[in-house]
């Protein structure tokens, strides 16, 4: 019950900034200029606290990606990747949103889009198991 409750509460976090916001072919008045860099750096939280949960459920457990795998395992080598490829990736956007403002709602959705799959495949990574000799990660 709790897992679906959890999947529920990550959909309704996705869509409720979706209910607010003009569409793509609407133009953006005044009060949605000031309501999109709150929803930029909400979109930028969600990115980040994703790829922590990719991170934290992915601790100790095979990695297949082998620009991260050290060892055939994620661990500590593996995380300061992940983490130094986010940190350009929100650098690089914040470069691209100062040149061209118009494009903060584009990057504001390719955030969104990006922190759902890493939550996707948090919840996958909590059901591959463990290595064994590991002990689980701990889950909040």
């Amino acid at each position: 019950m709790l897992r679906g409750m959890g999947r529920f509460a990550v959909l309704i976090a996705f869509l409720l900034p979706a209910v607010d916001s003009p569409g793509a072919g609407q133009t953006l008045t005044d009060s949605d200029q000031q309501e999109m860099p709150d929803l930029y750096r909400d979109s930028e939280a969600m990115l980040i606290i994703g790829n922590v949960a990719d991170a934290g459920t992915s601790w100790g457990r095979r990695e297949l990606n082998p620009a991260l795998a050290a060892n055939g395992a994620f661990g500590w080598k593996s995380a300061v990747y992940k983490g130094a490829i986010t940190a350009s990736f929100v650098a690089s956007e914040h470069l691209v949103v100062r040149g061209h403002p118009g494009r903060k709602r584009w990057v504001t959705w390719i955030n969104f889009a990006s922190a759902a799959v890493y939550y996707a495949t948090a919840m996958h990574n909590l059901r591959v198991p463990v290595r064994a000799g590991e002990p689980p990660p701990s889950v909040p």
